[in-house]
């Protein structure tokens, strides 16, 4: 049997990347950049593949960005013998930086609606902007993109920034972060 890779991204705007964990990716878009694996353009609620047909199927942080969660992680369960699926913490900066968030993580793979208001996507395009542009100016002060670059990775060290889960046996389990 072969891994999967759900919600591999397109690589643009730099919100995804196109880094293969599996022979076999998937994801709505076709990727931009030319991936080392075999692509198929699916929707993760209805993967195009049989049952147990996988051995693993990782999902790095696709459940916030699709419109029902569960339905992605039964859908996950379905095709593969063990899901890995990798989540941001509720801190992580990325849960509210990303306008694309459909949901907002909870800690244990639960998900709630964003209500998204025009507030809330400036304040998280404004956020997205912060992490990404070199300068910034904030009144009268410039925020160099050093200072920017050493929060960010303060703020979004995957040791911090996100948790691991297994889904095997038929339970879920909570992996620990290797140090």
């Amino acid at each position: 049997m072969t891994n999967l890779d759900v919600g591999i991204g397109t690589g643009e705007h730099g919100e995804f990347t196109t880094r293969p964990r599996a022979e076999i990716c998937a994801d709505l878009y076709r990727p931009q950049e030319k991936i080392d694996a075999q692509f198929v353009q699916c929707d993760a609620h209805n993967l195009p593949f049989r049952d147990k047909m996988f051995t693993i199927a990782h999902a790095h942080n696709i459940l916030e960005h699709i419109s029902y969660a569960r339905g992605g992680i039964l859908e996950l369960q379905r095709v593969a013998s063990v899901v890995i699926v990798v989540q941001d913490h509720i801190w992580h900066v990325g849960n509210y930086a990303t306008p694309s968030h459909l949901h907002f993580q909870l800690p244990g793979l639960r998900f709630i609606k964003y209500p998204r208001t025009r507030i809330g996507i400036r304040v998280s395009k404004l956020l997205e902007a912060f992490f990404r542009d070199s300068n910034i100016k904030i009144g009268r002060f410039w925020l160099s993109g050093t200072i920017r670059y050493v929060l960010s990775k303060t703020l979004n060290s995957s040791e911090h920034g996100q948790y691991t889960m297994a889904w095997h046996d038929g339970k879920w389990h909570k992996i620990k972060p290797e140090k």
